[in-house]
């Protein structure tokens, strides 16, 4: 029975694959604060037409449930064939 487990389930690689994780979560995490700390810097020091649409505009997106974007998305993978595949 312990081979057949084996077998079916293969390897762990947690390690490797907890790595690639983390680099892949800081490494998007640095770009979001740095892209959003240049905005900001911008926002605040220069004079953008529509600025208060444009800041109304980021922040409400901040404020939608993702149970909103959530099911939009399933629709769309669904109608392109993207359910239940790995």
């Amino acid at each position: 029975v312990r081979k057949r487990n084996m077998v079916i389930a293969g390897p762990s690689n947690f390690l490797p694959r907890f790595v690639n994780s983390l680099i892949i979560a800081f490494g998007s995490t640095f770009c979001a604060v740095f892209l959003g700390t240049l905005s900001a810097y911008g926002f605040s020091r220069f004079k953008v037409p529509l600025a208060d649409d444009l800041l109304f505009f980021i922040l409400s997106t901040r404020m939608m449930p993702p149970i909103a974007v959530a099911i939009p998305i399933y629709l769309m993978y669904r109608e392109l064939g993207l359910s239940d595949t790995a």
